[in-house]
């Protein structure tokens, strides 16, 4: 039995935005590709409950926040206005904010630091 893959009409790229397309070919889009986001997320825990208010960010979007912090030098409040204007930043972390959409939670840096702290294990990556 052969492996036959499905005909599709249009490419994969033709589904892509053009903002996205741009952000992988900008300085920032290439230091995306160059980390394994979902498999760093995938060493996190999968959240057990649906309780509270669901979080801006995958697993994986909780590394490029904290790469994000790191590689632009910005405090935690300056992060998260770059993150709500900044179409670049978004895709980096995983995210899209609609235009009427701001994340407002000033705590969020620092918990998500504190989260990864808790419940990413370095050795199993190294």
């Amino acid at each position: 039995m052969t492996n036959l893959q499905p005909l599709s009409l249009f490419s994969k790229e033709a589904f892509l935005s053009n903002r996205y397309l741009m952000f992988l070919e900008s300085p920032l889009g290439k230091l995306y590709q160059s980390i394994p986001f979902e498999e760093l997320g995938n060493l996190l825990p999968k959240k057990g409950t649906k309780a509270g208010a669901p979080s801006w960010f995958r697993p994986s979007g909780f590394f490029g926040l904290m790469f994000l912090k790191h590689y632009t030098n910005l405090s935690d409040e300056k992060l998260i206005e770059r993150i709500n204007t900044d179409w670049a930043m978004q895709f980096f972390c995983g995210i899209q904010l609609k235009t009427d959409e701001m994340i407002k939670d000033a705590g969020l840096v620092i918990n998500v630091h504190q989260y990864n702290a808790e419940h990413f294990e370095i050795e199993r990556v190294q």
